[in-house]
């Protein structure tokens, strides 16, 4: 089986919306299961953002872009649908693509995470505080920082044994700044090592998002056992119940989820937003009853199952070698 991979990462532009994580993973994923990787492939999978798809018209293109939002732009349709087949990384995508107008055959494949790098460790050193881990960009409204430092602020702004680690990652700044007595804003490049002392130096991961296609940070953080608090929402409703994890309610509100600030534009559009109030009794919840965040019961057991590198490569085979959709 020999196939080509058309990603963000050969075309210069690893860091974009974050796909590297994830390319890796299907990279390894797909050599895992035999997989050649070759330029001379007669079929390539193209994991790129739609508007930046340009179809090989040698070979056979299968193309994947996670995608957060509720409503497909119809500028980048036309696009799609040059494809020979799309892959969405969920049923919600699914849904989206065909309601804003996808006509090419989707096939569903769930991303996955290497649950042999994230493991548990025997013995993880917590923070000296119960810590609250936030991951993503914070340019990026979609990932809800503001909300997660408000509530955090509204709640905890006085107690000295409770603090909210904000993770990200900076291309030209990287700082690890404490905001306060129990605020922590961290823009370092870190190892994968490190990320996961960071991981399990944490109580809670939260999530804050807008939404997800997939949210690989709740993946990894599951497969090492640390409870996730997050809507279930777009791609996150594939594992985020009240047996997995921490759910929180939310509603949905406009705002300005992309902009053209070049341009001086701005596209309002309705978003799934976290409730503050449920946001700010769970996180209490978390604090005053520790306990409360370990009734999850095989949270690794479920990722490794279902969002591991062997069933998406196994899923991958079949979609494209085995026209099995």
């Amino acid at each position: 089986m020999e196939l080509t991979i058309t990603n963000q990462t050969t075309m210069g532009n690893c860091d974009f919306l974050g796909f590297s994580n994830a390319q890796k993973n299907i990279i390894k994923a797909l050599e895992l299961q035999g997989v050649e990787i070759t330029a001379k492939a007669n079929k390539t999978l193209c994991h790129i953002g739609a508007h930046m798809f340009n179809p090989d018209k040698n070979k056979t293109n299968y193309l994947w872009f996670p995608y957060e939002a509720d409503t497909i732009n119809a500028g980048i349709v036309d696009r799609i649908n040059q494809a020979d087949q799309v892959i969405a990384s969920c049923v919600h995508n699914k849904k989206v693509f065909i309601d804003g107008g996808v006509t090419k055959p989707i096939s569903i494949c769930k991303l996955g995470i290497d649950t042999e790098i994230f493991k548990p460790s025997r013995k993880p050193v917590k923070s000296k505080k119960f810590r609250f881990l936030w991951i993503g960009n914070p340019v990026d409204m979609r990932k809800g920082w503001d909300i997660a430092a408000k509530c955090f602020i509204e709640e905890f702004k006085e107690d000295e044994n409770v603090e909210l680690y904000l993770k990200t990652t900076g291309k030209f700044h990287q700082d690890q700044i404490e905001i306060g007595s129990n605020i922590i804003f961290d823009s370092r490049n870190l190892a994968t090592a490190d990320l996961i002392d960071l991981y399990e130096s944490s109580n809670v991961l939260l999530c804050t998002s807008r939404g997800e296609a997939t949210y690989l940070p709740g993946l990894e953080a599951m497969s090492l056992k640390i409870p996730v608090m997050a809507p279930a929402i777009g791609g996150m409703k594939d594992f985020i119940n009240i047996d997995t994890a921490i759910s929180l309610e939310y509603e949905y509100v406009a705002m300005d989820y992309k902009s053209n600030r070049k341009k001086g534009k701005t596209t309002q559009i309705e978003v799934p937003q976290v409730k503050q109030d449920h946001l700010k009794y769970r996180m209490r919840e978390s604090v005053n009853n520790p306990m409360f965040s370990w009734h999850i019961k095989g949270m690794r057991k479920y990722i490794r199952k279902n969002h591991s590198l062997k069933p998406m490569g196994e899923r991958l085979i079949n979609i494209i070698f085995n026209d099995n959709n």
